[in-house]
């Protein structure tokens, strides 16, 4: 046995709301980089941030 401690969670079920192909958390300037570099690409991109605004404000 490990001695790294797990966490155990029991089944749930989690409706899937959106698919894409590349998820970009964060709208700071990486972010956005990532998410315009992936569109670019002919990848369809969900850019995920909390706060409402880009730019890491």
């Amino acid at each position: 046995m490990s001695d790294v401690p797990f966490l155990v969670e029991p089944a749930r079920e989690l409706p899937v709301v959106r698919s894409a192909d590349v998820v970009v958390c964060g709208a700071g300037p990486a972010g956005v980089a990532a998410a315009l570099a992936a569109v670019s690409c002919g990848a369809n991109t969900v850019l995920i941030e909390t706060s409402g605004c880009l730019g890491d404000v």
